[in-house]
């Protein structure tokens, strides 16, 4: 089974050992599961990927790196709500964010509300086993993630995040058939979300369709011109020999 590189996958990459980074989130918004995200990256080194659901009203994000680092919100679609830089450091207090009103969070970008999920509300268990398996992801475990990321499709097949991080781990392995399957599953059931289309341009790469794989990466980039995986993927597509 193939491995392929880990710097073109939209999933957690490796942290050095850092700081716990408190965050309490006010809004008045609904902060409901898998609608708002929060991701913190800078310092001495990047985080692409520790993107990490707010399902409550605080949020802990370990190892991240001393100095100064952003956090990120970022809605179910891709979309930076709001950006804030801050400095961490050792023995500082929480940091409070407070997250500025917008569209509902069940919206897309059509403005067409789900009715599959008007329908079909999240249940308690299903939040708890994509819960479990944001932790795994932390941690460098995808055995253990991917367990939950199943358990959770289970109860729920129109999950498109957990969709999105089945295909990340599956091209992590090299399973770019699985991989392909469950991408394009997301993509689907209408997920937007920049690594998504990172990882859909790494396939089409692999498939030797280096036109596919530029629009993709335009696409990520377009959601979230700071992505570093898009970035990286523009430029190596843009270095090849035509």
């Amino acid at each position: 089974m193939r491995t392929l590189p880990l710097f073109l996958l939209a999933a957690p990459a490796l942290l050095a050992q850092g700081l716990t980074v408190h965050v309490e989130f006010e809004s008045s918004v609904l902060l409901g599961p898998l609608h708002y995200y929060a991701e913190i990256s800078g310092g001495t080194s990047s985080m692409p990927g520790r993107r990490v659901p707010i399902d409550d009203d605080a949020v802990d994000f370990q190892d991240v790196s001393p100095g100064v680092n952003t956090l990120r919100i970022i809605d179910r679609n891709g979309a930076t709500v709001m950006a804030q830089p801050f400095q961490a450091d050792r023995g500082a207090g929480p940091l409070h964010i407070t997250i500025p009103a917008g569209p509902a969070p069940e919206k897309p970008p059509s403005g067409a509300v789900s009715l599959y999920r008007l329908e079909h509300p999240f249940k308690r268990k299903t939040i708890r086993e994509m819960q479990a398996a944001m932790k795994y992801l932390q941690q460098h475990d995808d055995a253990r993630a991917m367990e939950h990321l199943e358990k959770a499709l289970a109860l729920d097949p129109h999950l498109p995040e957990a969709h999105s991080w089945q295909g990340a781990l599956y091209l992590r392995q090299g399973d770019l058939a699985r991989a392909d399957q469950e991408v394009q599953t997301a993509l689907g059931q209408g997920l937007r979300d920049a690594s998504l289309f990172v990882n859909l341009g790494v396939l089409q790469v692999l498939k030797h369709d280096a036109g596919g794989a530029a629009r993709y990466a335009a696409e990520a980039l377009r959601l979230q011109p700071a992505n570093p995986q898009a970035k990286q993927l523009m430029q190596r597509l843009r270095a090849k020999p035509s």
